[in-house]
């Protein structure tokens, strides 16, 4: 995994996945742009998409497992509007023994409007604990690792 300034996350370039999203009316609170709260569902949807796409290429989550956010940062960089297209961009800035974090940036006609972190940690789903990532399902995390511009 490569070292990231904060900074970098506003580059689309960094991110190994990106997915177009319709900002929906329903995301926008009365000040008439999206709520911050919605940040953490557009993060959700690029973090499942990339997954989805990574899996398709190679390991599975072990059976039995889950995946438990533990963290999660936003920092809010400008406003986004009703109606219009972002983009989601998506890659993992880390990975320990049980968790991993992705990094998010929320882009709008190119402009950085959000960028984040959120840190998930690999569960038994029958005790909660954390378990180890296999080597396997290892190589499919880093294989949306971040990237240097």
């Amino acid at each position: 995994m490569i070292e990231l300034e904060p900074e970098l996350l506003k580059n689309v370039a960094v991110y190994p996945y990106v997915v177009d999203e319709n900002v929906r009316y329903r995301d926008c609170d009365l000040q008439a742009h999206v709520n911050n709260a919605v940040f953490a569902t557009y993060f959700e949807i690029g973090r499942s998409a990339a997954m989805r796409d990574a899996m398709s290429k190679g390991a599975r989550r072990p059976k039995g497992t889950g995946g438990a956010v533990v963290r999660q940062i936003i920092n809010y960089h400008g406003q986004v509007r009703y109606p219009n297209v972002i983009q989601i961009g998506t890659g993992v800035l880390r990975i320990g023994r049980t968790s991993f974090a992705y990094a998010s940036g929320v882009f709008c006609k190119g402009v950085c409007v959000a960028s984040g972190e959120v840190t998930i940690v690999l569960t038994d789903r029958e005790t909660g604990r954390p378990v180890a990532i296999p080597d396997d399902y290892r190589a499919t995390v880093e294989s949306l690792a971040l990237r240097r511009p």
